[in-house]
């Protein structure tokens, strides 16, 4: 039995809204054999929570700002089902909860492909908890 899955993308801060994929990460995807999409960054709504089942922070710090727009979603939508907010690398079966995909911004390629190790790891194991 297949999954069928919605997947997007959208950031804690409205500061990158509207431009493209970072540069870096684009290469690393190319890398990986996979074509860079024409997305364009946006900024996490209320909205979301009902979209989504799943709203993934990937850092400790993204996932609280999650949580206090959960809570206006709450307020916003009241007696309507919500995504639940998680941390990515806590899907990581066996690994210690409470742990950060280290920002690659900052940093040159290997730290792009670290974040990327991680991140497909996380998905991964995310992927087969949502089909057992």
């Amino acid at each position: 039995m297949g999954l069928w899955l919605l997947v997007d993308s959208a950031g804690i801060s409205d500061e990158e809204a509207g431009r493209p994929m970072d540069a870096r990460s684009a290469r690393e995807l190319v890398r990986r054999g996979h074509a860079p999409l024409a997305h364009r960054a946006r900024q996490i709504k209320t909205a979301d929570f009902l979209a989504f089942d799943h709203l993934i922070g990937m850092t400790r710090v993204h996932c609280a700002s999650m949580a206090r727009l959960r809570e206006q979603a709450g307020r916003r939508f009241p007696g309507r089902s919500l995504g639940e907010v998680g941390l990515m690398l806590d899907w990581l079966p066996g690994q210690p909860r409470g742990q950060d995909v280290p920002d690659p911004w900052y940093g040159g390629p290997a730290d792009f492909v670290r974040a990327f190790e991680l991140i497909d790891e996380a998905v991964d194991a995310l992927l087969a908890q949502l089909q057992a």
